[in-house]
């Protein structure tokens, strides 16, 4: 937001298992109010036990309720498997990229984490 110091925009990394998760999360609304639910949710993914994306967006949805919520995703990447998985909720997405092109794109259902009913899709 013009003149705004903070934002609600973030990411956050761990490693679980011998995979790599990823956290993007974008907190609702703007300035403090945003960034608390973003530090909150990237609190909620450091602590949270081993899980899938799909467990994941599903715990950040439930624990997100006391703030003004936020778009969530998590992404999976496990190099053994060669796979990778995702799972998000709100206006965010991902693309699967390489040699510089977009080659499959992970869309997440409307909604937002910690706030309604959740649709929660994860794609493999």
């Amino acid at each position: 937001m013009a003149g705004g110091s903070v934002s609600g925009y973030a990411c956050a990394a761990r490693g679980v298992e011998g995979r790599r998760q990823l956290l993007l999360r974008d907190g609702i609304g703007h300035g403090p109010v945003a960034v608390r639910a973003a530090q909150h949710a990237a609190d909620v993914f450091r602590e949270a036990p081993a899980e899938d994306p799909g467990d994941l967006v599903s715990r950040l949805h439930g624990e997100l309720g006391q703030t003004g919520g936020a778009a969530v995703a998590v992404a999976e990447l496990d190099a053994v498997e060669a796979r990778m998985r995702f799972a998000g909720m709100g206006d965010i997405g991902g693309a699967v990229v390489g040699d510089g092109e977009s080659h499959r794109d992970l869309a997440s259902p409307l909604g937002t984490a910690g706030a309604g009913t959740p649709e929660i899709r994860q794609d493999e």
